[in-house]
């Protein structure tokens, strides 16, 4: 990109600026975090700052909290600043969310589409203005706050803290540790005989605006259990920019990786890895990074050799790395991290990750809905086999111990690999990139006898029969489609009992490796899979509302092709007919309606405490239907020629290759 360029005098005037401004940001040095964390975990009201409130009004976007009557304490401070309160007596809440989607949610949930909660005690954890409003209204003086008060305090904490790991809610700790005007605030509302709900408006979310309800049960999320569950989010009314994001707020981007790493064959996994990042705010203290929960942390530096000081707990799936100084807007600086840990298993001669999110949490990432380049070395002991996203431009063996290195060509947004005794089939067919079946043939004699033992006899050559669906759905793909500019494609065997894709890669579960019958539902597994390469990793979606864009292009894509293979129509609209029927027929009892399900738009928000499966049913089978009907929409009854909708498709895919496409 050209720039401008400066004039000496105005050069210098910039230059001033920055020393002077991250001098002034360095002045209120970042709170320690074990400090903040035991500081926090510990809130409790100041008996010495009690105030009697009548008729206050707190006002917060869609939310408005009057406070009638009763007696309100702040709480004593967390690393040097009050951020929270304890309010006990008689309120009241009312919410309106601002548009039809969430008022469906809250119609959901709670049977209305306006709530207004009247409550006995309420808590307030605050970074904005919330702290001068209260010390402007009220006279605060000595005075004790009830039990029932005191209980609710300790329960939203609860909530909002992880005891084993030592962390807070990254939404909550993220704002307070920045200790600026963050704009956060967080309240709970309870009232007798009902669940609590939650409101709060969180700078840590691109949509920051959220109302929450306690989970039915503690359940596992992507990193860690969930205690509340979101019922409707939204972005503030008075936000007019274009920025999206998956779901976090960005506050830096990384650009690049640049990582060394070792796996033994015990497994033990190392790695050194240097990230670039680019600041994406002014005053940037503390960064958030996500890494696998199993995987210690030795040590950290930024790029100029200066120790850079963390804090990982233990089983944490979170990263604090302290930026001192502050970061300035745009500016770029080298994070270089050493780590260690069982990310990688082996059970006999299977080797695997120890959970689905170990497949991309063996490097530091962070969600900035932007992509990186990844240069990858990789030291593995023999005669262990290995496959990595990008182009391997070398490898070689040393003393039994090889080394390869992979690049990818262009920015990526979720890099992987895969590793194993594998038995490689290679398929070369000019129309389209080279595939390699990665099939764990060791593996697979230790299952031979417990497959037989259920009576279950395991298919002869399956890696040529796995590679003839994927080649297969490759060349239908990319008819349809249009090219992806692949030069090699690897589809690898994982025990893990899920299918996975990355670029130029995909995990495919041991099972599809066992199946015998040709064309039945693996065929649809295994083509869903490669079809991620045009709609997830080609075309990428722009936020969570987006991602059937995705999974449901995906989808209805393998069904399309076992149409085309099977060359009739009986099992398209067999699988149709049974999508339609779980859809319809979801959650229909006998005597009492079942809670609905959501709509598409809401992505992995459909799947909550009390409508779980949602997220499958509705984002891929919901919307492989909503694919179907435009198809039947676009189709020449009279020629029942369809290339309205396959140009359709290929237009879309081509216009948005390499960009990020959202559902308008």
């Amino acid at each position: 990109m050209l720039r401008e360029p400066w004039a000496p005098w105005a050069l210098g005037a910039l230059v001033a600026c920055a020393i002077v401004l991250r001098a002034a940001l360095a002045q209120a040095a970042a709170p320690n975090y074990e400090a903040f964390y035991d500081q926090f975990g510990a809130l409790r009201p100041d008996s010495s700052k009690v105030a009697t409130v009548a008729s206050l009004e707190l006002a917060r976007d869609a939310g408005i909290i009057v406070l009638e009557q009763g007696q309100l304490a702040l709480c004593r401070p967390v690393a040097g600043r009050v951020c929270a309160a304890l309010f006990q007596g008689h309120g009241v809440f009312a919410y309106t969310p601002p548009n039809a989607v969430e008022r469906g949610q809250l119609e959901r949930f709670y049977g209305v589409k306006t709530l207004r909660r009247a409550f006995t005690s309420a808590v307030f954890i605050f970074g904005d203005s919330t702290l001068a409003e209260l010390t402007d209204a009220l006279a605060f003086g000595p005075g004790t706050m009830s039990d029932d008060a005191r209980k609710l305090l300790r329960a939203t904490v609860r909530s909002l803290t992880y005891e084993k790991e030592r962390d807070d809610e990254l939404s909550i700790a993220r704002p307070l540790l920045e200790g600026g005007p963050a704009g956060l605030f967080f309240a709970e509302f309870d009232t007798p005989g009902v669940d609590p709900i939650a409101f709060a408006i969180t700078p840590a979310y691109a949509e920051p605006v959220v109302l929450l309800r306690p989970a039915g049960e503690e359940r596992e999320a992507l990193l860690k259990p969930i205690r509340l569950e979101v019922v409707c989010q939204f972005r503030l009314a008075d936000d007019t920019s274009t920025v999206t994001s998956y779901y976090d707020r960005p506050t830096a981007a990384i650009t690049r990786y640049t990582m060394d790493c070792t796996i033994t064959g015990k497994p033990v996994f190392s790695a050194r890895a240097s990230i670039d990042l680019e600041s994406l705010e002014d005053g940037l203290r503390w960064l958030a990074l996500g890494l696998d929960d199993t995987l210690r942390v030795r040590s950290a530096e930024w790029g100029d050799g200066r120790a850079a000081a963390f804090r990982k707990g233990e089983g944490s799936p979170t990263l604090w790395v302290e930026c001192d100084p502050p970061f300035v807007r745009g500016e770029q600086r080298t994070l270089r991290l050493s780590y260690d840990g069982p990310v990688v298993q082996r059970e006999l001669d299977w080797f695997h990750f120890r959970s689905l999110e170990a497949a991309t949490g063996w490097y530091p990432w962070q969600e900035s809905g932007r992509a990186a380049t990844f240069d990858l070395t990789f030291h593995l002991a023999e005669p262990i086999q290995f496959v990595c996203v990008g182009e391997r431009v070398s490898a070689e063996t040393h003393d039994r111990v090889t080394t390869s290195h992979w690049v990818t060509a262009a920015p990526v947004h979720r890099a992987s690999f895969n590793l194993g005794f594998f038995k490689e089939y290679e398929v070369k067919d000019p129309r389209i990139p080279a595939v390699t079946v990665l099939m764990s043939s060791r593996g697979h004699r230790e299952l031979t006898d417990s497959l037989a033992a259920q009576g279950e006899a395991p298919g002869r050559g399956m890696e040529k029969q796995v590679a003839s669906d994927v080649a297969n759905s490759l060349l239908f793909f990319q008819h349809r489609f249009g090219t992806t500019g692949m030069p090699r494609f690897y589809a690898s065997e994982t025990l893990m009992p899920h299918g996975e894709a990355f670029p130029g890669l995909i995990h495919l579960s041991t099972r599809t490796f066992h199946s015998p019958s040709f064309g039945s539902w693996d065929a649809m597994f295994r083509a869903h899979e490669v079809a991620h390469q045009w709609w997830g990793v080609g075309l990428r979606y722009a936020t969570y509302h987006d991602q059937w864009l995705s999974e449901a292009f995906a989808e209805y894509s393998a069904l399309s092709y076992v149409q085309f293979t099977d060359r009739n129509d009986k099992r398209y609209f067999d699988q149709l007919a049974k999508w339609r029927e779980e859809i319809l027929g979801n959650r229909k009892y006998l005597l009492i309606p079942g809670q609905q399900a959501g709509p598409i738009w809401l992505g992995w928000r459909t799947s909550t405490s009390t409508t779980p499966g949602d997220y499958s049913l509705i984002i891929y089978e919901k919307g492989a239907w909503v694919l179907h009907m435009l198809r039947n929409l676009m189709l020449d009854l009279d020629t029942r020629n369809e290339e309205r909708f396959n140009g359709l498709m290929r237009e879309f895919y081509q216009t948005y290759r390499g960009r990020e496409a959202s559902t308008e």
